[in-house]
């Protein structure tokens, strides 16, 4: 099976997942650098293939790590994302901070560190 497809049925069955672009990528912490596709429903999408292919050419080029798909589980929204890793947790914030994006994941200790009460409590 090849990657679009591997992703796509990922995204297709609404999985939480972080696919690794970069075999020589080392960051623990994952931020979300530019979306590729987020809605309901995506594989009721016809064109969600061609996306997702698209969406991991735009991610190499512009030098992402990995793509990686989260379901918002208050709005039903599922979200599909290119992403950048980083060694060093206040660059990793302060990428989150410059994208507007609301937390980050960090890979070892498998937590989802939220952006505002983390600037809360680096503030305290």
């Amino acid at each position: 099976m090849n990657l679009t497809q591997e992703l796509t049925n990922r995204v297709n069955a609404e999985r939480d997942f972080t696919y690794n672009l970069n075999e020589n990528r080392t960051g623990r912490y994952v931020v979300a650098s530019s979306n590729v596709w987020f809605g309901t429903n995506p594989s009721h999408k016809y064109h969600i293939i061609s996306v997702m292919a698209e969406g991991i050419e735009r991610a190499r080029s512009r030098g992402c790590d990995s793509i990686g798909g989260w379901k918002d589980k208050e709005t039903g929204i599922y979200y599909v994302d290119m992403n950048c890793h980083y060694t060093d947790r206040s660059e990793a914030i302060q990428s989150a901070v410059a994208n507007n994006e609301l937390a980050i994941y960090d890979t070892v200790t498998e937590l989802v560190i939220n952006i505002t009460d983390e600037i809360r409590n680096s503030a305290l």
